[in-house]
């Protein structure tokens, strides 16, 4: 589960409503049929995924085909979900924008030292509605996730 309790009143009205559109998605389960969908729907149908590993292009089916994986990593790991630190967004034109964020890990064992998660999405407005066009995740999240087992 994600969580956008921070205030996302610095955000621009559209940024803001994407980001809770994206916390209902996950507190919702986005491994359910319907959750699966919903995610999918803030995505372009093929988006550039860049981790620490390299970057290759992503159709929705696959990521929604991965949501389970994800999700019992982060189960396995004690994770019951992410809360949002921070987001800051910066406008490229009237349909693109950059949304960096930092997450905290819902853990017991997590503290004020943690690491974040850090990502930034690539935004694109198609039909008035935006979507993720690229995903790039700023952290390992195996290591991550070990650091807070450990």
């Amino acid at each position: 589960m994600v969580s956008t309790d921070k205030s996302l009143d610095a955000l621009s009205p559209r940024v803001a409503a994407f980001l809770r559109e994206f916390d209902a998605v996950a507190a919702g389960g986005a491994t359910s049929p319907d959750g699966a969908e919903r995610l999918a729907d803030l995505f372009l149908s093929t988006f550039l995924n860049v981790s620490l590993a390299g970057a290759s292009p992503v159709g929705t089916d696959l990521l929604v085909r991965s949501l389970p994986a994800r999700e019992r990593l982060f189960a396995d790991a004690g994770v019951t979900g992410l809360t949002l630190e921070s987001a800051t967004e910066t406008p490229l034109d009237d349909s693109h924008v950059t949304l960096r964020t930092t997450w905290r890990l819902v853990h017991p064992s997590a503290t004020e030292t943690t690491p974040r998660v850090e990502s930034t999405f690539m935004l694109v407005d198609e039909g008035g509605a935006l979507r993720i066009a690229a995903y790039i995740n700023l952290t390992d999240l195996p290591a991550l996730l070990r650091a807070v087992v450990d």
